[in-house]
């Protein structure tokens, strides 16, 4: 996360101070965008290191066992969903992450541990109302998850959904 926030944030710090400098008279040439982005690198160091700061510090994890899977995502609490109450589960891409949709039979019914705490987020899919969990950054990663689902829920056939990978 780090190496992507910092390469995003060079060009927009370079269009900045590019912008204030003709704002302040300064021409713009190779040499002037040059210095902006020599300028730009240690505030985007800094914008990258504050944000994967950020994003390390929430707690999101998945466990998986003969009793259910266990979500935390965003810093919420952990909520545990025995497979009796598991309508279904499955890794796909989103974008360029890897997310985790569990589809619980009654929504309603799943609370945290700790009521003044949010859940993990929520979404409409194919499927049902599922709780989304992002695993792409998870390990083992998101084909140790694939199959530790497959061993764990014997309704869950492998079928391939739109990209063609197994959920």
């Amino acid at each position: 996360m780090f190496l992507v926030i910092f390469v995003a944030a060079i060009p927009a710090a370079t269009a900045a101070i590019l912008l204030l400098g003709l704002l302040d008279g300064d021409s713009a040439s190779w040499r002037r965008i040059g210095e902006a982005v020599g300028e730009s690198v240690p505030y985007c160091l800094l914008i990258a290191a504050g944000a994967a700061w950020q994003i390390r510090r929430r707690r999101t994890w998945v466990r998986i066992s003969s009793g259910g899977i266990e979500l935390a995502a965003d810093g919420g609490d952990p909520i545990l969903l025995d497979w009796s109450e598991t309508s279904s589960a499955q890794v796909r891409r989103r974008g360029l992450w890897a997310v985790l949709d569990v589809v619980p039979t009654d929504p309603d019914s799943v609370r945290s541990t700790d009521p003044h705490r949010d859940l993990p987020r929520l979404r409409d899919t194919a499927d049902g109302t599922a709780f989304t969990v992002p695993v792409g950054s998870l390990r083992p990663g998101p084909a140790a998850l694939r199959s530790a689902l497959v061993r764990h829920l014997p309704t869950n056939p492998l079928e391939d959904d739109q990209q063609g990978e197994p959920r």
